[in-house]
């Protein structure tokens, strides 16, 4: 997961010295801190609590929680090329199961925004790379909806989706497949906050019984380093 991250952060430019002091306040290093602490902890304990505890879509969470011990997790997987609209796009994560595939895509805890089109493409292309499983696409958020969008304005993230396939509509859709589309996002779409993860870990941590202390210390120390990540980027100035 680290060496992802830094191949990430190679291509970065002149932006590259954003990263200074930790890359405090940067989405893809808090992405890669979470998410490499909840591939470590106990699965179903933790990432599988995290999905419960989620909103929105609640029966493919359910899915992809039941899920949770046999998922493969990758970060920043490679660019996936949506066919319909011969654009690219690459989420934050994704967790593959037998039966489930969930679409992950963070925004940091400041200021951050979604681009135009991209919950859309990133929908649209979650569910061509879901095929016959069960499709999820989870927002993690630095506070709850309404979501930013870099034309201006705060929005349901629902709506956006819903007005941005009528956009696409005349390119890649029919009026029958649109419809059918705007109908299931509300199936799809869920979302949870950096905030609400560390929530979730440290309250499961509680939890944990346990005789063999040094496996209690081992996950104490990981979901601590999750919770420590969450307030430490969260502190960063917008």
């Amino acid at each position: 997961m680290m060496g992802r991250l830094l191949e990430e952060i190679s291509w970065e430019g002149g932006r590259v010295k954003q990263y200074r002091k930790g890359g405090q306040g940067m989405e893809n290093v808090l992405s890669a801190q979470v998410l490499q602490a909840l591939d470590h902890l106990p699965r179903d304990r933790f990432l599988g609590a995290v999905l419960r505890d989620a909103h929105g879509a609640t029966s493919a969470r359910m899915r992809v929680a039941e899920e949770a011990e046999v998922l493969e997790l990758t970060f920043l997987p490679d660019e996936v090329l949506l066919t319909c609209h011969d654009a690219k796009v690459q989420p934050d994560a994704t967790l593959t199961g037998p039966s489930s595939y969930c679409l992950v895509e963070a925004k940091g805890p400041g200021r951050s925004r979604f681009n135009t089109l991209q919950l859309s493409r990133e929908y649209l292309a979650l569910l061509e790379q879901a095929g016959e499983r069960t499709p999820l696409m989870l927002l993690v958020l630095g506070a709850p909806p309404p979501v930013r969008l870099a034309g201006g304005g705060v929005h349901n993230p629902v709506d956006v989706i819903a007005r941005e396939l009528g956009q696409l509509a005349p390119v890649v859709l029919d009026a029958r497949n649109e419809a059918a589309l705007v109908a299931r996002v509300p199936e799809v779409l869920a979302w949870t906050t950096w905030r609400e993860i560390a929530d979730v870990v440290m309250r499961q941590v509680k939890s944990i019984d346990t005789s063999d202390r040094s496996v209690a210390s081992a996950i104490g120390r990981v979901a601590s380093s999750l919770v420590r990540a969450v307030d430490w980027h969260s502190s960063a100035r917008p």
